[in-house]
């Protein structure tokens, strides 16, 4: 998305909404094999400041589906959020924002 769109996103990693347990998981291993290959894959593109092995593996997990990544303005994700909070997605949660293209097309940030 970021490289397609000649930008870089930069993800608030507290914001991300996880299933409660998935920390706890990761640190005793449970990692599909292609959320290891995901991680390798993005290693140049991606700068995680502060997070751990574990938290960066589970940021690429192979078993999400990227298709719940939504891009909106500022005032469009707003109203987005609010209406699916409204409708009973609780999990719902603005976790970034877009910039500029700067040398790496992903920062996670605390």
């Amino acid at each position: 998305m970021a490289k397609g769109s000649n930008v870089s996103i930069h993800i608030d990693y507290a914001s991300i909404p996880m299933i409660e347990g998935t920390f706890e998981l990761a640190k005793e291993g449970v990692i599909p094999g292609g959320t290891k290959s995901n991680h390798k894959w993005l290693q140049n593109d991606v700068e995680y400041q502060q997070i751990s092995l574990e938290e960066q593996l589970i940021l690429c997990d192979a078993i999400t589906s990227g298709g719940l990544l939504v891009a909106l303005s500022e005032t469009e994700a707003n109203e987005y959020l609010n209406a699916l909070k409204e409708s009973g997605n609780a999990d719902a949660a603005i976790i970034g924002r877009v910039s500029v293209k700067q040398d790496k097309l992903i920062y996670i940030e605390l």
